[in-house]
């Protein structure tokens, strides 16, 4: 597993030192300064958890980057039927946010 603020994976497959999520998100929007920042809280299941919702957007309000972050969450396809026992919230289906990203670029 990848840890979210960065280091070694939890796994006796890899020893590789990864990014945290900030750093990698910092690298997605340096070259795009202009991109306006919205945040917003996603969490309609009573489950422990919650889900923050960070879109950048452009001039014309087309998300450009958007990271979602389950707070409290283990590592789970979230939204999937496995996900709860894998310690995944019902706040959010996966699958579904990633083709409503791509939905908005055709």
């Amino acid at each position: 597993m990848v840890p979210y603020d960065g280091g070694k994976g939890d796994s006796s497959l890899t020893q590789t030192d990864f990014a945290s999520v900030a750093s990698v998100e910092a690298a997605f929007l340096r070259p795009f300064p202009m991109l306006a920042r919205t945040e917003r809280v996603v969490d309609p299941a009573l489950d422990g958890m919650r889900t923050v919702e960070r879109n950048y957007t452009d001039a014309q309000g087309r998300v450009q980057v958007r990271i979602l972050t389950v707070e409290g969450g283990g590592h789970a396809w979230h939204g999937s039927r496995r996900s709860v026992r894998q310690g995944g919230t019902r706040d959010i289906d996966a699958t579904a946010e990633v083709l409503r990203f791509f939905a908005q670029h055709p």
